[in-house]
């Protein structure tokens, strides 16, 4: 799986029941904001195609609570799709689904926010579903820039406009039916 832990991607294979296992311990107003998509004609254990997870205002985020979300703010904090899954949709699904999600919470739910390395072909996918770059001041950015690079080691810390992590935020639009309204799931 590729997913946004630490602000980068990292490959995960799991069933459903090991994904169950490692979110057990969440608490069940967070689990709420997490949805899954299983392959249910895999053998032996659902195996899973996508996943996501979502925190909002005074929910901890992960990892290690490395985002604070606003009170008009629903996070997401990983996306990840199976690379054998990759292109035939998951991920769009899951992103309405977070969008359909957030409208639902609550009305004080505004954005949808993520953060992403650039470069990411992801980045891409969100911007077709309606997210947008948001504009940071250059000490958030470079403190961003050296905390992927630390981690990461270059290229993906600084020294270059591509390198580093990107905000992206989505604003929601109470009045549009979302696309999992419209065919009725």
């Amino acid at each position: 799986f590729s997913t946004k832990r630490c602000l980068f991607c990292i490959v995960i294979n799991e069933s459903l029941s090991e994904l169950e296992n490692r979110y057990h311990k969440m608490s069940p107003a967070k689990r709420q904001l997490g949805a899954v998509v299983v392959d249910d004609n895999h053998s032996d254990d659902d195996r899973v195609l996508g996943y996501v997870q979502m925190a909002t205002f005074g929910m901890p985020t992960y990892p290690m609570n490395l985002h604070s979300c606003q009170k008009d703010e629903m996070y997401i904090e990983i996306l990840g799709v199976s690379s054998d899954a990759r292109g035939r949709g998951v991920g769009s699904r899951l992103l309405e689904w977070c969008q359909e999600t957030a409208i639902n919470y609550n009305e004080d739910i505004k954005r949808l926010t993520l953060e992403v390395l650039r470069g990411n072909r992801a980045i891409g996918l969100y911007e077709r579903m309606g997210f947008e770059a948001r504009t940071v001041d250059c000490c958030d950015e470079a403190c961003g820039s050296v905390l992927v690079c630390c981690l990461l080691g270059r290229p993906y810390g600084f020294c270059n406009p591509s390198w580093g992590s990107l905000e992206m935020e989505m604003f929601l639009d109470r009045g549009k039916r979302t696309k999992m309204e419209m065919i009725g799931r």
